[in-house]
């Protein structure tokens, strides 16, 4: 995982187990993400939206989508990872409050 909580302290970023930011008025373009994948996983995606927009995306290196949410609302969301390699988070924000997590689980074999 790229390491962003040098660029934002708010930021929790401890992939597989947790990416999440609590926000305020929370603005950004696209803030990046770059997680591995070993084995297959299930990610699971949560947004709490008190007010702005969030968007979310997830895909792989070869530009395949795997999750797109645009202006995430309350809820959440389960999406499979079978294929071993890395895949790009995006998260967009404007003027969002609330929180979102991302979290990786195991898949049984």
């Amino acid at each position: 995982l790229l390491d962003r909580q040098s660029f934002d302290t708010e930021l929790v970023a401890d992939w597989p187990y947790e990416v999440s930011r609590k926000n305020q008025d929370f603005t950004n373009d696209a803030l990046a993400l770059y997680v591995k994948i070993g084995a297959p996983v299930t990610a699971v995606i949560e947004g709490y939206t008190q007010k702005g927009s969030l968007d979310i995306k997830i895909e792989d290196e070869e530009g395949d989508i795997y999750f797109e949410e645009s202006d995430m609302l309350t809820g959440s969301y389960f999406v499979d990872l079978d294929l071993e390699g890395s895949y790009i988070v995006t998260i967009s924000a404007r003027q969002h409050t609330g929180k979102f997590s991302i979290c990786a689980i195991e898949k049984e074999g």
